[in-house]
């Protein structure tokens, strides 16, 4: 059985090139794959130009927990961040009822010490005063 051959010139990553002989019907199965790959390219190159993502999708660019980082992201200071509040929720949850609550009107609720203080019929002096406290605790049990 007599098969056609062809030469094909491999391109690596690096540059350089070498050319093979292969049966045609591979040849051609290779350049429409090298076609469709430059097409993908010009696509990607475009898609940069006009200020857009494009499909390619950077390993380095992933965090597995099932987000995507930006290229500017600092994987320790996000390590680092991650481990804080895992240790912050620790602490949090060793407050008082009260404490944490305070916190919760605070941080989640957005509300003004002076608010919180109408509410509870206190000064506000009074809810700074507790939250100093608080913070003080934190910064204690997270060194």
């Amino acid at each position: 059985m007599n098969e056609e051959k062809s030469n094909y010139e491999y391109r690596f990553a690096t540059g350089s090139s070498v050319v093979i002989e292969i049966s045609t019907e591979w040849a051609e199965i290779l350049i429409k794959l090298d076609n469709e790959e430059k097409r993908n390219d010009h696509k990607q190159k475009r898609g940069d130009r006009k200020g857009q993502t494009g499909t390619r999708l950077s390993l380095d660019a992933a965090d597995f927990d099932g987000e995507w980082l930006s290229d500017d992201t600092d994987i320790l200071r996000d390590v680092i961040t991650k481990e804080t509040r895992t240790e912050l929720r620790k602490a949090i949850s060793e407050l008082s009822p009260a404490q944490r609550e305070l916190l919760r009107r605070v941080f989640e609720e957005e509300m003004s010490a002076s608010v919180i203080a109408d509410e509870q019929h206190v000064t506000e002096g009074a809810i700074r005063c507790r939250l100093r406290k608080i913070y003080a605790q934190l910064r204690k049990k997270l060194g």
